[in-house]
């Protein structure tokens, strides 16, 4: 987890708008464009976070093609699925298994669903109301059976004046930045929003590459590259 508390971040939010002691500036305030900031950047569409991507097991019921995985049954909000793997049994490290091909929900409501395993899957809403949905009925042959469904969730908003972030100590000045932009937008700063998004984003932009790290690079050398932030970086959520 970060290092920077709630009060933390309020306080260099502060100091980056040259201290602004005015009455619009209320404490609720300055937490939600906080809020802001770290709600967008752990978006698996802005930057796909290791501590954000859990796993969830359902069991299949005979009978039963969609399966509730909203905020009451899971007690968290689903922003993206990323994988669903059908297990011939309990998950296991032993048990047959085979990947779901992702489809949309439309492709599985125009279809006749069979009785069996399931080879497809939708996701049906986001967030608080996700439904997960299968393309086939299952039997009593697949009762019991697992789907393991490995997901992003979205990140619990920052309440407590002692409250911290579940990412890394480098996402804690990035959150800094993101709070700057939201509040120098809605404070009408605009010229000066869009320097510091570009900042932010190129913040975020520099660790997609990590996503591929994936062994030892012996062959890694340092490299300065001289880059203009007059540009905007695709793909950067804005």
């Amino acid at each position: 987890m970060g290092s920077m508390t709630l009060v933390n971040f309020r306080d260099e939010l502060l100091f980056n708008l040259k201290n602004r002691n005015d009455t619009g500036l209320t404490t609720a305030r300055l937490n939600r464009w906080i809020n802001q900031s770290y709600l967008h950047m752990t978006r698996p569409r802005v930057m796909k976070h290791s501590e954000l991507l859990g796993r969830l097991d359902v069991g299949l019921i005979t009978g039963q093609d969609e399966y509730d995985i909203g905020f009451v049954n899971v007690g968290y909000k689903l922003l993206g699925v990323r994988d669903v793997i059908y297990y011939d049994g309990a998950a296991g490290p032993t048990v047959t298994r085979r990947n779901l091909s992702p489809r949309s929900i439309h492709w599985i409501n125009k279809r006749v669903k069979p009785s069996g395993a399931p080879q497809a899957y939708a996701l049906e809403g986001v967030a608080g109301n996700a439904t997960l949905s299968i393309n086939t009925v299952p039997t009593t042959t697949e009762n019991g059976n697992e789907l393991r469904v490995w997901h992003y969730r979205e990140a619990s908003v920052l309440v407590a004046d002692g409250d911290t972030t579940v990412l890394s100590d480098y996402w804690d000045t990035v959150l800094v930045l993101g709070s700057q932009f939201f509040a120098e937008w809605f404070l009408g700063y605009r010229d000066l929003a869009v320097a510091t998004g570009q900042v932010y984003q190129n913040m975020i932009n520099e660790t997609l590459d990590d996503l591929e790290l994936n062994a030892e690079d012996t062959d890694h050398q340092t490299e300065i590259v001289s880059e203009s932030y007059m540009q905007l970086p695709s793909g950067s959520g804005f």
